[in-house]
């Protein structure tokens, strides 16, 4: 269900419940009290297990990134070292940096 539709369906609930009586949504509100008062306990510990799935998700999604960007690494060095192999086939150029010793 789309955020657009959840909206829709609490416009048309809202103008529903506009018509029912006090003491009826006061009586339906107690109840509901009373169900999440002896479910408390079960609701927060399946709230627990949600955050801790959610932490080893988020460490396991931050690995992912990191093996990632170390692939990327390795990648863009070994595409360095190969440009550089094409540039001089032959190696660095010892003449130039002799010559910049001599002067």
């Amino acid at each position: 269900m789309s955020i657009a539709e959840i909206a829709a369906s609490a416009k048309s609930a809202s103008i529903r419940l506009a018509a029912v009586k006090t003491d009826v949504k006061n009586k339906a509100l107690a109840e509901i009290a009373t169900a999440l008062k002896r479910g408390g306990e079960k609701i927060v510990s399946a709230n627990k297990k949600d955050l801790a799935d959610a932490e080893k998700n988020i460490e396991q999604g931050i690995s992912n990134i990191e093996q990632g960007i170390s692939n990327v690494e390795g990648r863009f060095l070994a595409w360095v070292g190969m440009t550089e192999e094409i540039s001089n086939p032959s190696g660095p150029d010892l003449d130039g940096i002799e010559q910049g010793i001599s002067k």
